[in-house]
């Protein structure tokens, strides 16, 4: 029907020229029919079967009787059956070419067709079986039928962009072509369009094309593997009978029309690919699949296994035909982990599951950890059961969780009291466990349910991995006693550690000319004068036992014009001090003034034992009895014939003194000098500022209470 169209239209387009002038010339060689009507001037080319160039380059115009004339076609038959053309190179103004125009041109190997072509007649080159290189320029719409039937010696073309009709038989008998690329914008290939090509080994059809007619591509021996397009709704019949490498074809869920023998006798094909999730409704003619391999396997899409009445046959596996083909099972993946890595593990779990079967999964909790279930990929609860049989109804995602456990920690005391620690803990907490010793207790150690000892420290950490009971062992505080003997002594006791509560005796013993005065602490404070000392251990202590020397000075102070004293001098520890004071003439006693500032009546003054030195003073006051002597002058000390003192030029002159410690006192009883006079007859230089002074000589060999070979008052005047 489509070539009768086509003739019809060559007829009209006669019809058309005849009305209009038409002049035959020839231009180089080449036969010309010059046609001039309302449209133009144009020109096609003619009868040129005897053109006998190699090349045929088809000019874009002519100029005949000054006149140009585009060149816009080549006539039927024009060139059919030459012998001599090699090329052929179409010009871009070309836009028709008639039937059979190169037909069977023998010695033709290259073809260029430009883009401007729109009319290609029938069997154009139809026979040119020397052809190697078909060159097809962008533009060009359709390639009309049979075009390049029977290229014997075409190994590959490439179709352009722009192509998106091939004509029924256009490549048909091209033996030997073995790849041809379909562009993306083709809508439709033919019937026949490749019936015949045996070495063609593969077919990338275009998911735009609409239809493939009958026959397209039968007897392509090497093909072997077809995908259809996603948009074509029937297999024509025949479409790729006797394929007979073809193992694989992939049919698309919107074609749902399989016409006849559309893939009989593929003798290899072992692997159908069908999309369809309804196979009911799907249109089937006879023998589709005639002749396949006796291995040939059907595969469905995964979840339709019930739609082609699917089961599975136990131990003989699998059972469902599809127009008696065997339904290859489908194969599912159970994936199967552990919602944390770090709390376990699973085993079991795979790609190949067959529908219906047990899935076997395990879990294995990590150390402290316990399985708790199974959830799918939304988190849905599946089981508790472990292992967990699961029935593969579809590809699965199955994760298995698990908790850490939880345990009990005891711990204990006796002698003391736990203060943290106790309670349900999961697996891995770290917990702190502390305990309080009683008054006068101290921690020990920590030992668990074995006796084993853990700690000595409070408070102490663990992680919890499993039941723990713990014990805190106390034991009475030991404390150290440190005595220190400050001076002339030792400790004979109380030194070392001692529980607590425990009784200590400390007791030191004073050294020679020594005596113990009391106990101190660290700062200095007086703990106890007891010796020994008896004290009960509560603590750490460092006691310091004080000493004494057993010799002390008892000294007087007194106004030597008013009166003078006894019993000064050295003492011994704990001996009776009795101190008296006499008066001079018209003087008498009044009272005693401590160091302390503590005034004391008595006359002799008592101290029963003494325990250190000894400072006092005596007052004495006139008793209004008797006259004052008179002080005048330099006055010399009046010491009979042998002794005497004067101060003169700022030295004292002593005499007949020698030996004696001579004390010089002010009038108010401050002593300014004391010295030993070394000579009888001495000179003592001393400056003394004006007033009156009282000298004093005392010899140091007379026994205490006597008094001095001489009166011992003298007194002198500074001016």
């Amino acid at each position: 029907m489509k070539r009768k169209i086509a003739w019809a239209v060559l007829c009209l387009s006669c019809a058309f020229r005849m009305e209009a002038e038409t002049v035959a010339v020839t231009i180089n060689g080449l036969n010309y029919n010059l046609i001039s009507d309302n449209s133009g001037r144009t020109a096609v080319l003619a009868g040129n079967q005897d053109y006998e160039k190699p090349v045929l380059t088809v000019l874009a115009e002519v100029v005949s009787g000054g006149r140009k004339h585009i060149v816009t076609g080549i006539e039927p038959q024009a060139f059919t059956s030459n012998k001599h053309i090699k090329s052929v190179i179409f010009s871009r103004t070309l836009t028709t070419v008639g039937d059979r125009a190169f037909a069977y041109c023998d010695s033709l190997t290259s073809i260029t067709i430009a883009g401007t072509v729109e009319n290609f007649g029938y069997s154009v080159f139809e026979g040119c079986t020397s052809v190697e290189s078909v060159t097809i320029t962008d533009g060009v719409k359709s390639l009309g039928e049979r075009t390049f039937y029977g290229f014997k010696a075409l190994t590959s073309v490439t179709i352009p962009g722009s192509v998106e009709r091939l004509e029924n038989n256009v490549f048909q008998e091209c033996e030997y072509m073995a790849s041809v690329t379909f562009p993306n914008n083709l809508k439709s290939i033919g019937m026949q369009a490749f019936a015949g090509c045996r070495s063609l080994t593969a077919a990338a059809i275009p998911n735009g094309v609409t239809s493939i007619g009958e026959a397209a591509f039968f007897d392509c021996d090497l093909l072997t593997s077809i995908i259809l397009p996603d948009n074509m709704a029937i297999l024509e019949e025949d479409v790729f009978r006797s394929c007979n490498s073809l193992k694989s074809i992939t049919i698309k869920k919107r074609t749902t029309v399989l016409e006849s023998f559309a893939l009989a006798y593929c003798p290899n094909l072992q692997d159908i690919y069908i999309e369809w999730t309804k196979p009911d409704e799907i249109a089937v003619g006879d023998r589709v699949f005639y002749g396949a391999s006796a291995d040939c396997r059907v595969h469905i899409p995964k979840g339709t296994e019930d739609q082609y009445r699917w089961y599975d046959n136990g131990d003989d596996g699998p059972t469902a035909t599809w127009l008696g083909l065997p339904i290859a099972a489908n194969h599912y993946t159970v994936a199967a982990s552990a919602s944390d890595p770090a709390t376990g593990s699973v085993t079991g779990g795979r790609d190949n599951y067959i529908l219906y079967r047990k899935a076997e999964l395990t879990a294995t909790p990590a150390t402290g950890y316990s399985f708790v279930e199974w959830t799918d990929a939304d988190s849905n609860s599946l089981s508790i059961d472990n292992p967990y049989l699961l029935t593969v109804t579809g590809d699965a995602t199955v994760q298995a969780h698990f908790a850490a456990k939880s345990y009990l920690v005891s711990l204990s005391a006796v002698n003391g009291r736990i203060t943290s620690g106790n309670g349900i803990f999961t697996h891995g907490t770290e917990i702190t466990a502390s305990a309080d010793a009683a008054y006068g207790y101290r921690l020990v150690k920590w030992t668990d349910a074995n006796g084993d000892s853990i700690s000595a420290e409070s408070p102490f950490t663990f992680i919890v991995t499993g039941i723990t009971s713990l014990r805190a062992h106390f034991a009475k505080s030991n404390y150290n006693i440190n005595l220190i003997a400050s001076g002339n002594g030792v400790i004979t006791s109380g030194n070392g550690i001692h529980a607590h509560d425990a009784t200590v005796k400390a007791e030191a013993s004073a050294g020679r000319d020594s005596h113990f005065i009391k106990w101190t602490n660290a700062s200095g404070e007086k703990i106890s004068a007891d010796n020994p000392y008896l004290f009960a251990a509560t603590s750490d202590t460092v006691l310091f036992a004080c000493f004494g020397e057993n010799e002390y000075v008892v000294k007087t102070t007194f106004n030597p014009l008013l009166g003078w004293t006894e019993g000064a001098g050295m003492y011994t520890y704990e001996e009776e001090v009795v101190l008296t004071a006499y008066a001079h003439p018209g003087f008498q006693f009044i009272e005693w003034i401590t160091a302390d500032g503590l005034h004391i009546s008595a006359n002799p003054y008592r101290e029963a034992k003494i325990k250190g030195d000894i400072a006092m003073t005596v007052v004495f006051e006139a008793d209004g009895k008797a006259p004052l002597p008179p002080i005048v002058g330099n006055e010399i000390l009046p010491a009979g014939e042998e002794a005497r003192a004067y101060y003169a030029d700022g030295t004292l002159h002593l005499v007949n003194l020698e030996g004696y410690i001579l004390s010089v006192r002010t009038i108010t009883g401050r002593e300014v000098l004391q010295f030993k006079a070394g000579s009888a007859d001495e000179y003592y230089p001393v400056a003394l500022p004006v007033g009156i002074y009282i000298l004093t000589p005392t010899s140091p060999n007379l026994p205490a209470g006597s008094r001095p070979p001489f009166r011992e008052i003298g007194k002198f005047v500074v001016r």
